[in-house]
């Protein structure tokens, strides 16, 4: 095992009370979780003692760039839980949240065991369909806070140039999952800006993992259903991508198709 490896299990291991019986996958899917690790201050101590680790390096020096471009804006670095560097799938969300910010008690940094149900939920999808986390990566449309709707087109810009530098630091890059409408729209504005790099992995368009998508207060049970199964069919063919059936009688890998997927409501 090599080091990042090693690193990278050191913080993915369960705790004690995660190894403890667990909810169904449709449960895990749909119900906020007590065990999120960054509840810890001792795990996020940790995890920022490391920021700078082997394999969140580039990623996070990207990120302390863009911090001294916009000094005014929260923009959280990266994990070490995460693949970085060594990715196979970036999770493309829309914006920080605000789990993320030190001001909310945050590590100040995109992570899955942040105590928010958007990471709540991705966490859960990404168990359920048996994506490890070193296979991953987290990033943001607009990697500062901010309203998405107010962007001016200097932002956006200066964000697809974030996105594109982010994907040179992905040499094994292979998937990107477009979470929402805001992460569509700035792979949309990164294809027309570079589309040898926006074509490189196999895109999966689906839905924000946000719990606003499942909460029956907002949404009619219908909505809710197209959403979930959606988001499964995403996870499930981001799952196949990583792991490819091969069938004696082909000599190829089975392609998975590039169904489009619907109508993301933010």
């Amino acid at each position: 095992m090599t080091k990042v490896a090693e690193f990278a299990k050191q913080f993915n291991e369960p705790s004690p009370s995660q190894r403890c019986a667990e909810p169904s996958p449709s449960q895990r899917c749909a119900e906020p979780s007590p065990s999120q690790r960054c509840a810890d201050p001792a795990y996020v101590r940790e995890l920022r003692r490391h920021i700078y680790a082997p394999n969140v390096k580039p990623i996070n020096e990207l990120v302390d760039r863009l911090h001294a471009e916009h000094p005014d804006r929260f923009i959280p670095h990266v994990a070490p839980t995460y693949g970085g560097r060594n990715a196979r799938i970036l999770a493309l969300f829309q914006s920080p949240g605000w789990s993320s910010t030190p001001h909310h008690d945050g590590p100040g940094m995109i992570c899955h065991e942040n105590v928010d149900s958007s990471s709540i939920r991705h966490k859960n999808f990404l168990d359920e369909y048996k994506i490890d986390i070193e296979d991953v990566v987290s990033w943001n449309a607009f990697p500062w806070s901010g309203y998405d709707k107010n962007r001016s087109l200097k932002e956006e810009r200066q964000a697809t140039l974030a996105l594109e530098e982010l994907l040179e630091l992905l040499p094994n890059l292979t998937a990107v999952m477009l979470h929402g409408r805001v992460a569509q729209d700035a792979w949309e504005r990164l294809l027309r800006h570079n589309p040898r790099a926006a074509n490189r992995p196999y895109v999966i368009e689906t839905y924000h993992t946000s719990a606003r998508l499942v909460d029956p207060s907002s949404n009619s049970a219908t909505l809710i259903e197209r959403y979930e199964n959606n988001l499964h069919e995403a996870f499930h063919k981001a799952a196949m991508h990583l792991r490819p059936v091969r069938y004696p009688e082909q000599s190829d890998y089975v392609q998975v198709d590039d169904a489009q997927a619907g109508e993301p409501p933010f």
